[in-house]
């Protein structure tokens, strides 16, 4: 009986992936010091790395290369533990946006064309795809139960087909849609608790607006300006039942359970320097540190920047300045944590992806 229990914890030892182990097989700096390496370089480095995400249970990080401004970008996959690219799908897939359930069953993909692509993970194949829009597949989102998809499009002539936001079943099956004539859908999140969805239009070009809308109903909930235009990633925090968004004046917090009555429910986060614009922001899976990237605006050598939070205290840890040997633009575009929270991967404009060591994981 004894030998029985020891095969299973040695089953659910090997099925149950961390990614600790891999900072040492990165061979990261031993001193507790954030530090990186480069595990991909574009062929075109002035293209970028546009989105990036860590698959859970499995040791692979997927990342989009933008193939060029104008076409959909390259969906590549790279094996953390094994240090190396692999073929993960049978096709290099197309596309601008990528996610991941939360145990990484399934991968979730926008393309410029409007259409979302549903992929199995363990099969390697497609499970469906549908058409989500007849645009720009800016931001997507999935449920926490998987069963509802939103998508945030942009296109800057409105016509019968463009929407700047779209509610989806998995199914594809349309829930409900709003038209571009609201502006261009820039970024999407869904509030499960509070059965509601965030997602940003911006109107003008150069300033964005939170909306938050029911998702059985698709009305309209209530609603923050001053989103920063640029940035695709709109975050929930659970635990305080509140929105963090990227705005002209730093990181604005929006507290959901006053939406409804005070629209302004929204306070400064943190603040950032007003040469710098934010372009992604992410957070780890305890809710403790909120990783911020972006560039220096008038300043485009030399210009990439991270900076590292307590999402508790909205102290700054660390900021992190890039520099590239290939290019002098290195504005990051794209972050996220690993599952466990000891690495954050960053993309951006030189076409890099780096992988970065957070020690022991912690704040």
């Amino acid at each position: 009986m004894s030998i029985l229990f020891a095969i299973i914890l040695f089953l659910l030892s090997f099925n149950a992936y961390s990614y600790s182990n891999v900072i040492s097989h990165l061979e990261f700096d031993e001193t507790h010091e954030i530090s990186s390496q480069t595990i991909y370089q574009s062929e075109i480095p002035e293209n970028g790395i546009i989105d990036v995400i860590f698959i859970p249970n499995t040791s692979l990080l997927a990342f989009i290369d933008a193939s060029s401004p104008i076409d959909d970008g390259s969906l590549l996959f790279y094996d953390v533990e094994k240090q190396e690219s692999i073929a993960f799908l049978l096709e290099v897939m197309k596309a601008v946006r990528v996610i991941t359930d939360s145990d990484g069953s399934y991968l979730f993909t926008g393309n410029r064309q409007g259409d979302v692509t549903v992929f199995a993970t363990e099969m390697r194949e497609t499970v469906t795809q549908f058409s989500a829009n007849d645009a720009v597949i800016e931001a997507i989102d999935i449920s926490e139960d998987g069963q509802h998809i939103a998508t945030a499009s942009t296109n800057s002539n409105a016509y019968s087909g463009i929407y700047s936001f779209g509610l989806f079943l998995n199914t594809g099956d349309v829930i409900f849609q709003k038209p571009s004539s609201d502006g261009d859908g820039l970024a999407v999140t869904f509030i499960d608790e509070l059965e509601q969805v965030a997602y940003v239009t911006n109107l003008n070009g150069n300033m964005g607006t939170v909306n938050v809308l029911d998702t059985s109903s698709g009305e309209y909930v209530g609603g923050c300006p001053n989103h920063n235009h640029v940035s695709r990633d709109i975050l929930y925090v659970k635990s305080g039942e509140y929105l963090l968004y990227a705005a002209t004046d730093g990181i604005r917090k929006w507290d959901l359970r006053d939406c409804k009555v005070h629209s302004d429910a929204w306070s400064i986060f943190a603040q950032i320097p007003s040469d710098e614009q934010i372009w992604a922001m992410t957070i780890n899976s305890t809710e403790s540190v909120l990783a911020v990237g972006g560039g220096k605006i008038q300043n485009p050598g030399n210009s990439g920047v991270i900076r590292l939070f307590n999402l508790q205290t909205g102290l700054l840890i660390d900021t992190i300045e890039l520099q590239s040997e290939v290019t002098n633009y290195t504005t990051i575009y794209t972050l996220a944590f690993s599952p466990d929270g000891t690495l954050l991967a960053s993309g951006g404009a030189d076409g890099t992806v780096r992988v970065w060591g957070i020690p022991m994981g912690e704040d």
